[in-house]
């Protein structure tokens, strides 16, 4: 699972200031959230910098749930072991 990005969009203050904003969604861990900023350059430095967090959480997550998977088939296969010599 992968980290949506929305488009950039641009917004102008009635004093004439820009804001620049965008959305990014990680649907694996249920996540969402929207950056704001005054340039552009700033906006898409935190967007690809909270990717990179949220892509590392998802890869521990699918190795932690590997792992349960892993250890749940091995304790069946004991018991399994078990009542095949009992």
């Amino acid at each position: 699972m992968t980290t949506r990005v929305g488009q950039l969009e641009v917004s102008e203050s009635a004093r004439g200031m820009f804001t620049y904003r965008v959305e990014i969604w990680h649907d694996g861990l249920r996540k969402h959230r929207v950056i704001k900023g005054s340039e552009p350059e700033v906006v898409q430095r935190k967007a690809s910098m909270q990717i990179a967090e949220w892509d590392e959480k998802w890869s521990q997550a699918q190795a932690r749930d590997r792992d349960c998977r892993e250890k749940d088939g091995q304790k069946r296969q004991q018991e399994a072991n078990k009542r095949l010599a009992a």
